[in-house]
């Protein structure tokens, strides 16, 4: 059913870089705004439940990251939170096999992939009257070069001739519930690129999955 209000919780795994891993992902976790404090909820309930299994460990800034977790202790997690009502928006990047000025200029780079992964979740909500996009604040060295929230409101306005409340934050994922999740799921996206191992991008099998990979004609050859 076409979502009105939308939240949007973006994180990303692996680096946009030249090195360090061959895939870039970037993962969207989309939430009817009616259905949001439960979903938060959820994920602060489960992440208490891992502090409680470590009692001496030393959480940075209380949050529980998906890279300080076995993939078994991830997968877990990720089983539990796909039973609220989410859906999972991501783009896989292939570093090998995109031009090479997306990495000369990351920023521009960063912001157009962000715009596919909105374009489709645009196409799922024909009826979308407003749309909240909340973003790792980690992200803003990428994000902010070549500003994402001017970028976004002229593509939808213009581009798509789509009347929307557009609204781009940037928070502390530590004080959001909902980055949270999209750590998680972005981790699981792209281990199974990197690793070929699906322990957790199976759990998502139950869940609506939107799925995008760049270059779509080399992606992976």
């Amino acid at each position: 059913m076409s979502m009105k209000e939308i939240d949007l919780f973006i994180d990303e795994s692996g680096n946009p870089g030249r090195g360090r891993g061959r895939y870039f992902t970037i993962a969207c976790v989309a939430v009817d705004s009616i259905n949001t404090k439960r979903v938060q909820k959820k994920m602060k309930k489960e992440t208490l439940k891992i502090k409680q299994n470590y009692p001496n460990k030393n959480w940075r800034n209380g949050e529980v990251k998906a890279a300080s977790l076995r993939k078994e202790e991830r997968a877990s997690l990720v089983s539990k939170i796909v039973q609220t009502p989410i859906s999972i928006y991501y783009i896989t990047i292939d570093k090998y096999n995109i031009r090479e000025v997306m990495f000369e200029d990351k920023s521009r780079s960063y912001n157009y992939w962000l715009k596919l992964i909105i374009d489709n979740v645009l196409a799922d909500n024909t009826d979308c009257l407003a749309m909240n996009i909340y973003i790792d604040n980690r992200n803003t060295k990428i994000a902010s070069g070549n500003s994402f929230d001017d970028y976004i409101h002229i593509h939808v306005q213009m581009d798509l001739v789509k009347d929307i409340n557009l609204n781009v934050k940037y928070l502390d994922s530590h004080k959001s519930f909902g980055i949270q999740i999209a750590d998680f799921i972005s981790n699981g996206i792209n281990l199974r690129f990197m690793n070929q191992n699906d322990i957790i991008y199976k759990e998502f099998n139950t869940i609506y999955v939107c799925a995008e990979c760049f270059p779509r004609k080399n992606f992976g050859k």
